[in-house]
Formats: structure tokens, C-alpha cells, sequence
């Protein structure tokens, strides 16, 4: 049941007391007991809905924070497989020059 709905049931009990049960004392009793329950429940509701609330904020951070780490991680790696790259080009290079056909008239 939702804020709202609990809102719109307490004034409308209220004034279904107020207007048609003004005299009966204990039905006034069970109104008010029943909206208290309410009360208490909505209460624990929001404080649920609170402690929820905390928890996905804190998850949020938390991930938020590993993401970081993992994109940083992520840009070293490229780094360093870009240097690898790069350091095995100029060995593939190097050794390519260095090869000379044994026998230039075969080919």
C-alpha cells in the first residue's frame, strides 16, 4: 500500500467518524488504532525503503570505484601490449634485413 493510499484512507475514516459515528466513542477507538498501525507500518516501510537506499549508494560506490581500477588496468595493459607490439616489429625488422637469400639464382 502506498503513502498516498494510506493518506487517502485516514481522511476518508476520519470523517466517516466524524460525520455518521460522532457519538460512539469506541468506534473512534478502533479508527485511531487502526490508523496508528498504519502509521507504524508506513514507518517501517520508509525505514526499509531507507536501508535500501543506503545499500544501492553504497554499491553504486563501490562499483563506481572498481570500474575505475578495471579502466585504469585496462589502459596499462593496451599500454603495455602496444609496446610489445611496437619492440616485436622492430625485432621482425631487424631480422628481416639481416636474412639473405643462399642462393639468389635458385629463385
Amino acid at each position: 500500500m502506498s503513502a498516498a493510499q494510506i493518506i487517502t484512507d485516514a481522511i476518508k475514516l476520519d470523517l466517516y467518524v466524524r460525520m455518521v459515528h460522532s457519538d460512539d466513542d469506541e468506534l473512534a477507538r478502533r479508527v485511531v488504532v487502526s490508523l496508528q498501525q498504519r502509521i507504524t507500518e508506513l514507518a517501517e516501510k520508509t525505514n526499509q525503503l531507507a536501508e535500501q537506499l543506503r545499500e544501492v549508494s553504497a554499491d553504486r560506490t563501490r562499483l563506481a570505484e572498481e570500474n575505475k581500477q578495471l579502466r585504469d588496468q585496462l589502459k596499462r595493459e593496451h599500454a603495455e601490449s602496444q609496446l610489445a607490439e611496437s619492440a616485436l616489429e622492430i625485432v621482425i625488422d631487424r631480422l628481416s634485413g639481416q636474412l639473405v637469400p643462399q642462393d639468389a639464382d635458385a629463385l
